[in-house]
């Protein structure tokens, strides 16, 4: 547990994860203008090529309207094309365009450095055991938080 001299597993992990964002922000933003919240999106594109817009809602659990807000920007943006499905008109489908494919390959190569960054300041034995960790701790966050039911796994 911890005191108010020793700060809690949430308080590390939250403020691990912003760092890692202002990171990756810092790094994306300037080379292509991509702001960290977008970047799962693409991720999910680039897996699904023509997914609806309500899948990348289910997919990051966030609310279509949010994702339509960030695809328009990202349309605007020129890293995503939104086309009406052939066979249903209301549904939009995504896709990636040749500069998100560009920034996609950066923002791998960027996450790569990273993680070897972190995780060099690890033993090999340490690496291990601390991925073996975050997957016990999420295992039982899945179990003890299950998913909603329109909520994705991606």
């Amino acid at each position: 547990m911890f005191t108010d001299n020793k700060k809690g597993i949430v308080y590390h992990v939250s403020t691990l994860q912003k760092r890692i964002f202002k990171i990756i922000h810092e790094q994306v933003s300037k080379e292509f203008g991509i702001h960290p919240g977008q970047v799962p999106m693409l991720f999910i594109i680039e897996k699904k090529p023509g997914i609806s817009q309500k899948e990348i809602a289910d997919a990051l659990n966030i609310e279509p309207g949010t994702v339509a807000v960030m695809l328009k920007r990202m349309e605007k943006s020129g890293l995503i094309l939104r086309t009406t499905d052939e066979r249903d008109r209301r549904v939009l489908r995504v896709h990636l365009t040749q500069k998100a494919k560009d920034a996609l390959f950066y923002i791998k190569d960027v996450l790569a450095n990273l993680e070897s960054k972190i995780l060099s300041t690890l033993q090999e034995s340490e690496q291990e055991m601390f991925l073996k960790v975050i997957e016990k701790i999420n295992k039982k966050l899945d179990e003890e938080f299950p998913l909603k039911e329109r909520e994705v796994k991606c």
